[in-house]
């Protein structure tokens, strides 16, 4: 996926729903982070948001680290550009699925990647399982977040399935669908396959994935889930 602050045009109105919607003060705190990170880069106007890594750039403390790979010529440039004077951030022109070989496992011992791939080659869905295998088995400890596309129900659960024959403890399946019932060969919604999570987060989505699905729907029917594909 495109790692650069994204804006939206007038047909697609998501950042503005959310940021207008009535919220329970338990998803305020819960979404607060978001709205920090919005309000630091001036995104509350409802036409802009913050891709990934300036998210993760917000969210960095004074002794962090964070690598950048991408690939696309332009965009790797304006990471480069963006993060030029930053000493805690390092971006290279690089394909994601070699760097996660190449920077694995890290000096620290704690950390957390996030993969979030164009997903422009058929293959590429299953590409991720054999990829998420090795690089939990170089880092074991790590926490890892790959996000995908779901266009029909039965795809997005052979995969689920695929990944949960892995066998990797503590594997967690977060899916919102803004169109449950839309055309299978459309993006009617993502996904995020991630292991070792904070300990928090599934009940936590739980609250935030119905919320989403109810502002940000595209049509009558949505779904979402939160559910454990492997355990302990």
């Amino acid at each position: 996926g495109r790692m650069e602050s994204q804006k939206t045009g007038e047909s697609d109105l998501g950042i503005r729903r959310f940021l207008a919607a009535e919220r329970t003060p338990a998803l305020n705190a819960l979404f607060q982070p978001y709205l920090d990170v919005l309000k630091a880069f001036n995104a509350l106007d409802g036409k802009h948001y913050p891709g990934s890594p300036m998210v993760a750039s917000h969210l960095l403390r004074r002794t962090d680290r964070l690598s950048l790979a991408e690939l696309h010529p332009m965009d790797s440039r304006e990471l480069l550009r963006r993060f030029d004077n930053d000493r805690r951030t390092t971006a290279v022109m690089m394909d994601g699925w070699a760097a996660l070989k190449a920077w694995l496992p890290p000096p620290e011992r704690r950390g957390m990647v996030l993969v979030d791939p164009p997903f422009e080659d058929r293959d590429e869905l299953q590409n991720l399982i054999p990829t998420l295998a090795a690089a939990h088995l170089k880092w074991p400890t790590g926490t890892f977040a790959f996000w995908y596309p779901v266009k029909a129900h039965r795809e997005a659960d052979l995969f689920a399935a695929d990944i949960a024959s892995l066998r990797i403890p503590k594997t967690l399946r977060l899916e919102l669908l803004v169109d449950a019932g839309g055309d299978a060969r459309a993006l009617n919604g993502s996904g995020m396959i991630i292991v070792n999570p904070p300990w928090t987060l599934k009940q936590e989505a739980a609250l935030m994935l119905p919320f989403l699905a109810r502002t940000l729907a595209k049509g009558p029917h949505t779904a979402w889930k939160a559910d454990w594909l492997t355990g302990e």
